[in-house]
């Protein structure tokens, strides 16, 4: 934040629109604001105000992220033992993350190699030409290409490949040594033995190639053709399946967003609401199978699917 403030507050705000500015401040830097303006709309701008602001809140926020700043500076010291090319890998999807550690510490190359990324939009669309999406990526592959359905529902992708642990919130520094919070929980055991599916992917990863890459390439693109299928069109049941766990905002923060949200159109409310509870659904395509009988909603599905191969975001 201090080195490029209106750069992370885009960020920050793509994440908590829906909250006011006291919310958003107490859950991002632990703040509280007084109530006419924690109570004001979220946006860049309001952010920044805060953020310059000479009152106690603004001087409490920048010497924090200050702080946090130089720690951070220290740890990555430390974990790279002066080595300046930095390769980061990560589920996707903008690679906003590599474009803030870029504008923010210069002596360094960095690097990213994503499942997913979405180079033509958002928040990480500079330097975009460090970055690389291996599985998909909205600069090389078409809006109508099967593998395209990550985008639609990338929270799959992130179930699988992320582990359970909570997201780092800051870095303390402990008899001269810098770690992140996260580390200080020692959450390492958990890891290893209580996320299967983690493990199970990681373990897949550990295997000697022993298949031609022909053949893996003949075989994702089956997969995904299914896959493609499944995440727009899928029925209640595989609706229900392929569910996976309810989302935090991001930043390690508590605000909880469910997938789907289990109500059907007679309870939820006017068209108007309706409309409201698929849009805020993180795969819409299943919200509309949970709340719609099966004509209508095979009907809305393939609405859905053609708007978004005409207009992909």
């Amino acid at each position: 934040m201090p080195h490029n403030p209106e750069y992370v507050s885009r960020v920050i705000i793509s994440e908590y629109l829906s909250f006011s500015l006291g919310e958003l401040v107490r859950r991002v830097f632990d703040t509280d604001l007084p109530k006419p303006l924690g109570t004001a709309r979220v946006s860049v701008d309001s952010l920044l105000e805060v953020y310059h602001s000479p009152r106690d809140y603004g001087q409490r926020i920048r010497e924090n992220t200050g702080h946090q700043s130089s720690l951070l500076r220290k740890y990555l010291s430390t974990v790279t033992q002066s080595r300046k090319n930095i390769v980061l890998v990560d589920s996707g999807w903008h690679g906003t993350t590599q474009s803030m550690l870029t504008r923010s510490f210069k002596d360094y190359s960095w690097f990213g190699f994503y499942f997913g990324l979405r180079g033509k939009s958002g928040a990480g669309l500079d330097h975009a030409s460090f970055k690389v999406g291996l599985a998909v990526d909205d600069r090389h592959h078409s809006p109508l290409c099967p593998r395209f359905c990550i985008f639609d529902y990338y929270h799959l992708i992130e179930s699988v490949l992320e582990p359970d642990v909570p997201s780092v919130n800051r870095y303390v520094e402990t008899e001269g040594l810098v770690r992140s919070d996260v580390e200080c929980l020692e959450v390492s055991e958990r890891v290893l033995w209580g996320d299967d599916m983690f493990m199970g992917v990681t373990e897949y990863f550990k295997r000697p190639a022993g298949v031609d890459s022909g053949t893996i390439d003949a075989a994702a693109t089956r997969a995904y053709r299914r896959l493609n299928r499944l995440v727009y069109f899928p029925d209640r049941v595989a609706a229900t399946t392929m569910q996976v766990n309810d989302r935090a905002a991001d930043f390690g923060k508590p605000g909880i967003c469910p997938i789907v949200s289990r109500v059907d159109w007679m309870s939820a409310g006017t068209l108007r609401q309706q409309r409201r509870l698929i849009r805020k659904s993180l795969w819409k395509p299943a919200q509309i199978a949970v709340m719609y009988p099966a004509p209508l909603s095979r009907i809305l599905q393939l609405l859905f699917y053609f708007y978004r191969k005409c207009f992909p975001r």
